[in-house]
Formats: structure tokens, sequence, C-alpha cells
């Protein structure tokens, strides 16, 4: 099983707008969905999302860890706050 493409949708909730990544695999109709939520940052975090994607794209979404190691590893800087959001979505 392989990720093929990660997503984002943005969804407005008055007060905030929550960040949902949709990760797609190759196995039809397997996906999974994560949160990436960072108030008053929605387009900062949804960029995150899409600048890491490709890093992600061909490999293992089971291996969570590892996913984790290599979006930190290849940030040019520490990613802070809206980067660890973007990760954890």
């Amino acid at each position: 099983m392989r990720i093929v493409a990660i997503t984002t949708r943005v969804v407005n909730a008055d007060m905030r707008n929550w960040v949902f990544v949709r990760v797609e695999t190759d196995q039809p109709g397997l996906y999974g969905w994560g949160e990436a939520t960072l108030e008053w940052k929605t387009q900062a975090v949804v960029g995150a999302v899409n600048d890491l994607a490709p890093l992600l794209i061909g490999r293992d979404p089971r291996d969570i860890e590892q996913a984790v190691r290599i979006l930190k590893k290849h940030s040019f800087w520490r990613l802070g706050v809206i980067g660890m959001s973007a990760v954890s979505g």
C-alpha cells in the first residue's frame, strides 16, 4: 500500500477554520483523514501541507514514525508551530 495523494479541505466554523488533511492510497476507496487546524493561520498550514506532501507520495501510510522523521528531516528550518500543525494532520 502506498500514498498517492495528500489534499486539504478547509471548513469554516465561525470563529475558526478547520483544516482537514486527506491521505489517499493506491487501494481503491482506502483513505484516511487528519486534522491540522491552527487558529488564524489557515492558509499557512494549507501551504505547509502542500509543500510537505510530495515527500510522502509513494510511501507506506502505515509507517507514521518514518513519515514524521522524513518531514522533520527535510524541512530547511525547524518546523515551528505552522509546520508542526501540518505534520500533525
